[in-house]
């Protein structure tokens, strides 16, 4: 189950495609690797902004408290 929690709104259930998003991403990859091309999809930014996020997730989870995305 997906929740998004917005500041003085109530929280908002969100449907959550079925697909398996890792699976997608390591074939893609692994295309990129065969063919000899740069992935077009993932900058190292958006890469931070991800790792970032599951930092910020995990904390969440340890602490039991919600955490804001910045």
């Amino acid at each position: 189950e997906l929740i998004l929690y917005r500041p003085g709104e109530n929280p908002e259930k969100l449907e959550a495609d079925q697909k398996d998003g890792y699976g997608s991403e390591v074939l893609y990859f692994a295309g990129c690797i065969e063919n000899g091309t740069e992935t077009e999809c993932v900058t190292n930014e958006s890469v931070l902004e991800v790792l970032r996020s599951v930092e910020l997730a995990k904390e969440s989870l340890s602490e039991n408290r919600v955490k804001e995305i910045y």
